[in-house]
């Protein structure tokens, strides 16, 4: 009796796992493009991981789909892949889409644009050299405004070319900036003692509604789509998981407006 219980139970994990095998293979797939912009998509130990890896894998969980992730450097060819149906969801910031396809806003991130000039508002950097970082993107706004800019592999470059007088101003997000200034302590005291103590230039932030807001959001290929993971990100946020991934990858809660 005891033989043929343990043949039965044995049989019986085995057909579990086999259906669970088959379950995992039958599983819809999902192609999502995310833009690289750190720490949304990077790549950590060759294991890709961010925010909106995270955010991928759990709409992915709720919609039951598989999610196949292609990481993208450029803009343009996001849109032009979900464009053409190459890819079902498209997350990233200051993507260029109909509202009709927009799924929601995952992140509030703010961005930071400071320099060694007694600057204020965007509209006193029209026609100068502005440097970014070549990970994340050109900004419309900046465009939009008449500004020239100048982009770098790395924040350290930026900085030496505002103080060698190559740009004008650097704009990084928020993020980005506090961890320079981490790495950078000499220049975190700056920002807060004279100038003439430590022999380090002052860094400004300029105080302007363009610059300050920044919307991290999802799109989709077909409005019914954008209307089921609509409510995914809603239920994300309520739950409080947004909030716990927006401190986790950037030290704030990025969640609410």
């Amino acid at each position: 009796m005891k033989k043929l219980l343990r043949i039965f139970f044995a049989c019986l994990l085995i057909w579990v796992g086999i259906a669970g095998c088959s379950h995992t293979q039958n599983q819809p797939t999902m192609q999502v493009g995310i833009l690289k912009e750190r720490p949304a998509c990077y790549y950590s130990q060759g294991k890709l991981t961010g925010f909106n890896v995270q955010a991928a894998q759990a709409i992915g969980k709720q919609t039951h789909t598989k999610v196949k992730i292609k990481v993208f450097t450029s803009r343009a060819k996001l849109e032009a892949a979900l464009a053409h149906h190459q890819i079902k969801l498209a997350v990233g910031s200051e993507l260029n889409f109909t509202k009709e396809k927009l799924a929601g806003n995952l992140l509030y991130p703010k961005n930071v644009v400071f320099s060694t000039h007694s600057f204020s508002k965007l509209r006193q950097l029209k026609h100068r050299k502005i440097g970014t970082l070549k990970m994340n993107g050109t900004p419309k706004f900046l465009q939009e405004n008449a500004i020239h800019i100048q982009q770098y592999t790395s924040i350290n470059q930026l900085v030496d070319a505002l103080d060698s007088g190559q740009i004008q101003a650097v704009m990084v997000n928020e993020y980005q900036y506090h961890q320079y200034l981490k790495e950078h302590p000499l220049r975190q005291k700056a920002a807060k003692v004279n100038r003439s103590s430590l022999k380090l230039p002052i860094f400004h932030r300029l105080d302007d509604v363009q610059v300050l807001s920044q919307q991290d959001q999802v799109y989709a290929a077909d409005a019914q789509m954008a209307k089921q993971v609509k409510h995914i990100i809603h239920d994300l946020r309520m739950n409080g998981t947004l909030t716990h991934w927006s401190a986790k990858y950037y030290g704030y809660n990025y969640g609410f407006r």
